[in-house]
């Protein structure tokens, strides 16, 4: 008998819950009496003289772009904006339980909110065609979104280290802010759906609330990005420093071997080649120059000064090698070298007929001491190797401690 009495309540309580599910009929009807008399130019409240609170919230999806050139940020993702409208506010139990409908978002009033700065322009988020929901309290959820391409300033003086401010600004068109004013819901950007960009990491995001010159409400999305260096790191900087270290080991090579001049030339070679291949990976913008950029060219002529050194000392090897080094360039050697006179072998004028003449002639060694042209130009490659191998490391240092401060 329980059992039965059990039943039967839940085959009622079905059957009740199924009577009382809202029918087209109904939404038909909730539909007729909201419109009825409703006028989307007024603005959504009874008392004209009071603020009209909109709540607004950004949700970023992705970060699709950051151009350089263009000075342009491309992000995708929708806005969260609420608003009460006093004129949509119905009984539920009137209208067969609909306590919320979809409706045009063309067919209600709509705070004119434009995204002012756009990079093609500004543009009306009013004019995005999309459904905004209403529940029977007059709260009405609107949610445009898209593709929305935006002006953003970027600094690429420590690329890549750097790190951007981009903003989006959202203002009310046409009305003041006595009228109706934007506030955020959060005091950061929703992430909840966002993808990871493999370039840029999203360090901060905040809104700023504010008012405009003209008295309408602003409301400012700032987006803080980090570029991620990893790839640059090892594509770019580590080449070009391990080809400056090899461009001073040409001073490590004799002199005798002649092969030199064609080391020098290949290194050289290289950096052109290798930065002709970079060169699309460096930003292009004329209104500032990385500090990369400027390492990079100082490396290009480093390189160029080497090889016409190298050059230079071959010449003066090959062509001037027994030239005898004067007293005064000898001394200035002998600053930076320990004192290391080459010696001739003893010149010996024997005279093989001496009983021919005179006994009182006797044989006489003449020591001869000099110093050639070949015998200095090696040491001068080892001055020149530490002198070169201090620059880089100057170079290289100063580059570093400009990028920390951008960290």
């Amino acid at each position: 008998m329980g059992i039965q009495t059990i039943s039967i309540f839940v085959l009622l309580l079905t059957c009740n819950l199924a009577l009382s599910q809202p029918t087209g009929d109904d939404v038909k009807q909730l539909l007729t009496d909201v419109y009825h008399g409703y006028d989307k130019r007024v603005r959504p409240m009874k008392n004209q003289g009071s603020q009209l609170e909109t709540t607004l919230e950004f949700h970023l999806h992705s970060i699709n772009e950051v151009n350089v050139r263009s000075q342009k940020m491309v992000v995708s993702g929708w806005f969260g904006v609420i608003w009460n409208d006093e004129y949509l506010v119905w009984d539920s139990t009137g209208h067969g339980g609909v306590f919320e409908v979809s409706l045009d978002s063309k067919t209600i009033w709509l705070p004119t909110i434009a995204l002012t700065n756009a990079y093609e322009g500004i543009s009306r988020l009013d004019l995005i065609e999309t459904k905004a929901i209403v529940n029977e309290e007059g709260y009405v959820y609107w949610y445009p979104g898209g593709g929305f391409a935006v002006t953003c300033e970027i600094h690429i003086k420590y690329y890549p280290f750097d790190i951007q401010n981009c903003k989006m600004s959202i203002e009310i068109w046409d009305l003041g802010i006595n009228e109706v004013v934007l506030k955020p819901k959060n005091s950061t950007v929703n992430l909840g759906e966002y993808n990871e960009n493999g370039e840029w990491d999203l360090v901060a995001t905040k809104y700023v609330q504010s008012s405009t010159p003209s008295r309408t409400s602003r409301l400012t999305i700032y987006l803080t990005l980090s570029r991620r260096p990893k790839f640059v790191i090892y594509i770019t900087i580590v080449p070009v420093v391990m080809l400056g270290l090899l461009n001073i080991c040409v001073f490590l090579i004799p002199l005798s071997s002649g092969e030199k001049n064609s080391y020098c030339v290949t290194i050289f070679l290289s950096y052109t080649v290798f930065l002709g291949t970079i060169s699309s990976e460096l930003p292009h913008t004329s209104l500032e120059t990385p500090y990369l950029t400027i390492y990079l060219i100082c490396l290009l002529a480093q390189s160029v000064l080497i090889l016409i050194i190298t050059v230079i000392q071959v010449r003066l090897y090959l062509d001037h090698g027994d030239f005898v080094i004067s007293n005064c360039l000898l001394n200035i050697s002998l600053c930076f070298h320990k004192k290391d006179k080459r010696k001739t072998h003893p010149v010996k004028d024997d005279m093989s007929n001496a009983e021919a003449y005179d006994s009182d002639i006797i044989s006489t060694t003449t020591d001869m001491e000099v110093t050639l042209l070949k015998h200095i130009l090696p040491k001068l490659d080892k001055l020149l190797f530490f002198i070169f191998l201090t620059i880089l490391f100057v170079m290289s240092l100063t580059h570093a401690l400009a990028m920390n401060k951008s960290v």
